[in-house]
C-alpha cells in the first residue's frame, strides 16, 4: 500500500466529523468549484532511504501532503477538525513535519490549510 493510500485509510477509519470527502492524488473536476463541502486531498511528498547500517538502508521515509478546503458554510471549528486529523495520524505513528497556517483560497474564497506528514517504515535488508 502506498503512503497516500495508508493515510486515506487512517482518515477514513477515524471518521472525522466535518470532513465530507477524502481524495488521493487528484481533485476531481466537480470538487474544484464545490464550496459547500469540506474536502481533503492527499498527495505523495516523497520517498527516501532511512535507517542506514552495514552499507545498506533498512527503512524508507514516506511523506504525504494533506490539503484541506473547508466548506464556506462550515459549522464546525476548523481547529477541531485539524486536531482530530493530527490525533489520528499520531496514533498511526505518523509525524507532523510542517503545519501551515490557514489561508483563504484566492479562487474559491474557502478557508484552506496544508499539513505535511512523514513516517519511517522498516523494510528489512
Amino acid at each position: 500500500m502506498t503512503a497516500v493510500q495508508d493515510v486515506q485509510h487512517i482518515l477514513k477509519i477515524a471518521m472525522i466529523n466535518g470532513i465530507d470527502e477524502i481524495h488521493t492524488n487528484n481533485l476531481p473536476e466537480e470538487e474544484k468549484s464545490n464550496v459547500n463541502r469540506t474536502v481533503v486531498l492527499l498527495t505523495d511528498n516523497g520517498l527516501g532511504p532511512d535507517e542506514y547500517g552495514n552499507n545498506d538502508f533498512y527503512g524508507i521515509n514516506r511523506g504525504v501532503e494533506l490539503q484541506i478546503w473547508y466548506a464556506r458554510d462550515l459549522t464546525i471549528d476548523p481547529e477541531q477538525i485539524e486536531i482530530a486529523i493530527l490525533k489520528a495520524m499520531h496514533q498511526a505513528k505518523w509525524l507532523v513535519d510542517v503545519k501551515r497556517r490557514r489561508i483563504v483560497d484566492p479562487d474559491t474564497f474557502q478557508l484552506a490549510n496544508t499539513i505535511y506528514f512523514s513516517q519511517i517504515r522498516t523494510i528489512g535488508g
